[in-house]
């Protein structure tokens, strides 16, 4: 067991924000059903670039290894999240993730996270048919975003890259149970 005297590792939402409505999410509860601060104002959803570098270097001074840049929402909607990579590989973060739903994963996208310094790209698709999609991720967008990791994939080893890794998860419940073996 080791104890620090400040976090080895800091997870940020840098906004409040996704553009899925999966049926698991609070993102696609009613109003009345969100948790606490869920529905905020959009002035209020989105993290403060400079308070994300006064985090990124107090950390940075005192021995901070690793980020989460967004978890529970889609973090490539938050416009500056190639500085965001690049400002904490610039102060010697040695791990940054990302998990993300995939769509907005273009080929440009994916050029520009692996130059900035993404050491970790996880993909939520929690299905293996654009029917069970649909219904687990209220998208149509399967086979996009299945393409746009593969591109993702590709543009990586064509650099002779070993980073970022690639992850891609299944949630299981009662809608998509019955692929888990495929996927």
């Amino acid at each position: 067991e080791i104890e620090t005297k400040f976090p080895l590792q800091i997870e940020f939402e840098l906004s409040n924000a996704c553009n899925y409505r999966c049926t698991f999410c609070p993102f696609s509860f009613k109003k009345d059903d969100m948790p606490v601060n869920f529905d905020l104002p959009r002035k209020d959803k989105i993290l403060d670039f400079e308070l994300y570098k006064k985090i990124i270097d107090e950390g940075s001074e005192n021995g901070l290894k690793a980020i989460e840049l967004g978890f529970n929402t889609e973090p490539l909607i938050y416009k500056k999240i190639i500085p965001a990579i690049q400002y904490a590989r610039d102060k010697n973060i040695i791990d940054i993730r990302i998990t993300s739903n995939g769509s907005k994963l273009t080929s440009e996208t994916s050029r520009e996270l692996i130059d900035a310094g993404l050491t970790h790209l996880s993909v939520s698709i929690d299905a293996f048919s654009t029917e069970t999609y649909l219904k687990v991720r209220s998208s149509k967008f399967y086979e996009k975003v299945v393409n746009n990791l593969l591109d993702f994939i590709k543009i990586r080893n064509e650099r002779g890259n070993a980073l970022p890794t690639v992850r891609v998860s299944f949630v299981e419940n009662e809608e998509n149970k019955h692929e888990r073996e495929d996927f």
